[in-house]
């Protein structure tokens, strides 16, 4: 049988590609319309630039138990953002913590850097990981420091994990880049709209966000179910018909990091990937909804604060400037584009062949489609 799925391939309608950071809000007055009824948020980096909450956790206990609860608190005033705090006045405390953190976490962690991190940048190392894992090796790689992060949570009572949880979303607040009052706005600008976040997170990290930000919903994974990749889609799906509902219009915003959230093409009618180092492809099924695509960078609280003082600073971690804020129409699209739809239907219509080669290939030339917006020359673009 055909390996062929929605009879064929489109471009979507338009695609917004901002290249200078932006408020959230700025952002859903250009990529949320009025009428949307389901808005979807992931959690990690999604809601804050460059931080894993379920990874900060994990870190986190690790210091617990290092450090001591007692010592721990009275650390929380001075404690710095990021993984990792090493207390020099306390040398035999942080022997012991970076002792227990790298027995830990150094063998998921060089697991996951070599199969996640370093295979979104070798294209061999990338091919080598489908085969090994399958075709959504993201989802598989990611599985193993999530269990790991379970296993450590379970170590301890509940209501210590929780209590960790929230000193880690305290503490990240300035690199927050979703308010409370940005989620009462969209109530008001989009009347009926239902905002949920669905996050790979442990429930108990997502719990925090929701009650932080007031989301409507929450899904989130538990030790028996990996809230991620397509299976984060199925539940979203069961949930909420208006994914389903041709007239509905929905969006879906993610960071979508290395990928893991390009199914969500084929559901939503508005896709935007912020602060993301792999952006939604702009070639989809030819049955997906999907009529537009934003990418966006969006403004922490402390950029915010800082130009509320006059002051344009940029979080460091954001490496180079500006660049130039790009945006095409259907037209545009199709001509740019034409060569490698082409490949990606002559992938699809294959009848043979591996399923993690071909996955490989789709994956890598939908890749190249962003990349083609993202280098055409400035002639060919429309700027903002």
């Amino acid at each position: 049988m055909s390996r062929r799925a929605a009879n064929g391939t489109r471009v979507v309608d338009s695609i917004w590609i901002g290249r200078t950071p932006v408020s959230f809000r700025a952002l859903c007055e250009r990529a949320v319309p009025s009428e949307t009824r389901l808005l979807v948020l992931d959690l990690d980096r999604t809601l804050h630039l460059g931080r894993n909450m379920g990874e900060l956790l994990g870190w986190e206990i690790s210091a617990y138990r290092g450090y001591g609860s007692a010592y721990l608190e009275e650390l929380e005033p001075r404690r710095s953002r990021g993984r990792m705090y090493i207390d020099l006045r306390r040398p035999l405390m942080a022997a012991r913590y970076l002792w227990r953190a790298a027995r830990v976490w150094g063998p998921p962690g060089l697991f996951y850097l070599l199969w996640c991190k370093i295979a979104a940048r070798v294209s061999l190392l990338r091919r080598r990981s489908y085969t090994r894992f399958g075709p959504e090796p993201v989802h598989a790689v990611q599985r193993i420091p999530q269990d790991v992060l379970f296993g450590q949570m379970a170590s301890l009572p509940p209501a210590i994990v929780r209590e960790l949880a929230a000193r880690v979303w305290a503490r990240h607040a300035r690199d927050q880049t979703v308010e409370r009052e940005d989620l009462d706005w969209l109530r008001l600008r989009c009347p009926g709209v239902r905002i949920v976040l669905s996050s790979a997170s442990p429930r108990v990290v997502a719990e925090i966000a929701g009650r932080e930000l007031g989301f409507d919903d929450v899904i989130a994974s538990s030790p028996g179910h990996i809230n991620g990749g397509r299976a984060k889609l199925a539940e979203l799906c069961a949930r909420y018909p208006a994914l389903r509902a041709s007239e509905a219009v929905t969006v879906g915003i993610s960071d979508t990091g290395y990928g893991e959230d390009h199914c969500w093409t084929d559901a939503f009618t508005h896709v935007v990937d912020v602060n993301s180092t792999s952006p939604f492809p702009p070639i989809v099924s030819a049955s997906s909804p999907l009529r537009a695509i934003f990418s966006a960078l969006i403004l922490t609280r402390a950029e915010k604060e800082a130009r509320q003082r006059g002051d344009t600073w940029l979080d460091p971690r954001r490496g180079k400037g500006a660049g130039v804020t790009r945006e095409f129409q259907r037209q545009e699209l199709e001509a740019l584009l034409a060569p490698l739809r082409a490949a990606i239907e002559r992938f699809t219509d294959a009848e043979d062949g591996p399923v993690a080669e071909v996955a490989f290939a789709l994956a890598s030339a939908r890749e190249r489609a962003r990349r083609v917006l993202e280098e055409a020359p400035p002639r060919q673009l429309v700027l903002d």
